[in-house]
């Protein structure tokens, strides 16, 4: 790859974005552009070498199995994602994940080099930094979440939040392109698919959301958060 063309790939990752040049492409020496399809399964265990990997472009929805045999979803990686395994915090069980994006672009970078660049380069110790203690928020909140609201709250919560995180807005109308089911969203919010199911079709009469496989209609954000309380 044109080393410009893989400067402007690396700076547009949030971890990177406040480097200086000189340090961006010292780091662009010792990582590796990998590229990935629409349903290929991301197995980072299959490595021989505790591996980071900084996501440039795309998703990957992270599951397991159940005893069962079921797949279990357990979180979305997206775009400015890092991660060093698929093991998410509380859980021992082994983890993979499965592009759920037309494209899935990323570099890799051993873990041992990068805890080296990251007490070599101060300014990329501090993103790390605001970025784990931005992370360990999101999930004081999701378990917070869990414990104090009911399940309709949660699943508001969690079409808010998408929208905020990725929709098309036009007035008060928001779009999003729907990778998930309705297991998928279950799984995310702690509950089963019947009762998202129903909540959804209750939100879908009162005209709060428009929702197919494809694509999700929210016509008035601030109407659907109020919809919670």
């Amino acid at each position: 790859m044109n080393s410009v063309i893989a400067y402007l790939h690396l700076r547009s990752h949030q971890l990177f974005s406040n480097l200086a040049k000189e340090d961006i492409y010292r780091i662009l020496g010792e990582v590796t552009l990998k590229r990935k399809k629409k349903g290929e399964i991301f197995d980072p265990s299959a490595n021989n070498s505790s591996q980071i990997y900084f996501v440039l472009k795309g998703k990957i929805k992270v599951q397991n199995l159940d005893q069962a045999g079921h797949e279990i979803t357990k979180g979305i990686i997206k775009d400015g994602d890092f991660f060093g395994d698929l093991v998410l915090p509380g859980s021992s069980a082994y983890e993979y994940g499965t592009i759920i994006s037309d494209e899935f672009v990323y570099f890799t970078l051993s873990s041992r080099r990068f805890e080296e660049l990251s007490l070599e380069i101060p300014q990329l110790s501090l993103n790390l930094s605001k970025e784990l203690t931005y992370k360990l928020k999101a999930l004081e909140h999701r378990y917070a979440s869990l414990v104090a609201d009911d399940v309709q709250t949660r699943l508001i919560d969690f079409f808010s939040n998408w929208a905020i995180e990725e929709g098309e807005k036009l007035g008060p109308e928001v779009s999003l392109k729907n990778y998930l089911t309705h297991n998928d969203i279950a799984n995310l919010i702690s509950t089963c698919r019947q009762t998202v199911t129903s909540i959804l079709n209750k939100m879908k009469t009162k005209g709060n959301i428009l929702y197919t496989r494809s694509k999700i209609i929210i016509p008035n954000l601030e109407k659907l958060q109020k919809y919670a309380n």
